[in-house]
């Protein structure tokens, strides 16, 4: 195995392991503004930092790892999660390889059609096709995953995206000293 191939699995393991055990400790507080966008910005991070299929495994596997350890164990709404994660992850990746000078202004731009798309996509998929025709659940149940699945969504995928704009500078400056540290060693 090349060592680029054992780092690509290392950097999305490490970040699949925080965005669940992220969700882990913000469930029990029961505030999705939080923990929403804490995933959302570990997504953004992931694909501008490890790259795409990255980005877009994180996206789609962690509802299923979610689901499983308990959180948001609802499962005919996990296949629109990991769809609106995927858009959200190629939205990003698309945006972030734009030829653009203010690379702020790239991302904010990216940031604010991503959001919208998977707050569309959970909208659609939960909001008008899960809780009507997929889920037998009582009223106050469907109530509180349509406010879950609407415009929360939207806030959760701006708020994630606002902090990972922020965050990511550091992040990439962090990287690349870790490259040319690693370029260094094997010369």
């Amino acid at each position: 195995m090349k060592k680029s191939h054992a780092l690509w699995i290392t950097r999305t393991a490490v970040l699949m392991a925080l965005l669940v055990g992220s969700q882990v400790v913000t469930a029990p507080l029961q505030i999705t503004l939080l923990t929403g966008s804490i995933v959302n910005m570990i997504l953004v991070i992931s694909v501008i930092s490890s790259g795409f299929y990255s980005g877009l495994a994180i996206g789609i596997l962690s509802p299923l790892f979610a689901a499983l350890v308990g959180i948001g164990a609802i499962w005919p709404i996990v296949p629109f999660v990991s769809a609106a994660n995927a858009a959200f992850v190629m939205i990003w990746h698309c945006g972030d390889k734009l030829h653009f000078p203010w690379k702020v202004v790239k991302r904010v731009v990216t940031c604010a059609i991503a959001a919208l798309c998977k707050f569309a996509i959970l909208y659609l998929g939960v909001v008008r096709i899960a809780i009507p025709f997929l889920l037998d659940v009582p009223d106050p149940v469907a109530n509180s995953l349509t406010i879950a699945f609407s415009v929360n969504q939207l806030f959760t995928a701006t708020i994630g995206g606002t902090v990972a704009i922020l965050a990511l500078p550091a992040i990439e400056k962090a990287i690349s000293i870790t490259a040319i540290g690693r370029e260094k060693k094997e010369t």
